[in-house]
Formats: C-alpha cells, sequence, structure tokens
C-alpha cells in the first residue's frame, strides 16, 4: 500500500510558533464533541484544517501514565 499524506508529514516546524485552539460542544442530550485546529490564518483553513473527537473515544490523560 502506497504511503498516505499522514504517513510521510513530518508536523510543523517548531519556529512557526502555531498556537491551536480547542472547542468544546456539550450538548444538552449528551454527546460531547471536542474540536482541535491551529488558529485560521485563511477562510479555507477555518473550513478545513481541523480534527474532532467525540465524547466515547475521549482517553484520561490519568489512565495513559
Amino acid at each position: 500500500m502506497p504511503p498516505t499524506e499522514s504517513d510521510t508529514h513530518e508536523g510543523v516546524p517548531q519556529d512557526e510558533g502555531v498556537v491551536f485552539i480547542a472547542n468544546v460542544i456539550d450538548p444538552r442530550e449528551g454527546g460531547r464533541t471536542c474540536t482541535i485546529s491551529p488558529v485560521p490564518k485563511t477562510e479555507t483553513e477555518l473550513l478545513d484544517v481541523w480534527i474532532s473527537a467525540d465524547e466515547d473515544s475521549f482517553v484520561s490523560l490519568e489512565d495513559v501514565r
């Protein structure tokens, strides 16, 4: 299988100073969702540079240690 972009991506160089924001949505019905993204520089980035996780995929930091 050929590598995907995520397999070959080396991350953001440290000297770029990228700032990330997290947005947690906690609806009354339950099912909290957390979305993390860099502070967008353009409107396009706002639409397509982010990652989300639903509540059932969260892991306690204490459990991982």
